[in-house]
């Protein structure tokens, strides 16, 4: 298990530009600065985590989503079990004011 800060969200949303290489265009995808947040993961290995929680507060609206199963994503799982998990994403956003239409590309 792994927590981000509440301004983890705010750093990745700030690097966020358009993605010019999505055909058809689509203004909903964006491109991420990865090494912009390089800080924030340099310590720890997300992608060996069960569960990564990442605070949202936009617009004075707190949500929470939660990265399952990274440490299902490359490599074979050592415990069968694991192999039968898919990495997902949940949000809980409670008034739902934060779309789940929005994709980024790394």
């Amino acid at each position: 298990v792994h927590r981000f800060g509440s301004f983890f969200y705010k750093k990745l949303a700030l690097t966020a530009t358009p993605d010019a290489s999505a055909s058809p265009p689509d203004p909903t995808r964006t491109r991420v600065d990865y090494d912009a947040i390089t800080r924030w993961t340099a310590s720890v290995d997300i992608f060996s985590k069960r569960f990564v929680f990442v605070p949202i507060c936009e617009a004075f609206h707190w949500s929470l989503a939660v990265l399952c199963n990274l440490d299902t994503l490359g490599s074979p799982a050592k415990d069968p079990r694991a192999a039968q998990r898919r990495p997902v994403i949940l949000i809980f956003d409670s008034l739902q004011l934060h779309r789940g239409d929005r994709t980024a590309t790394p």
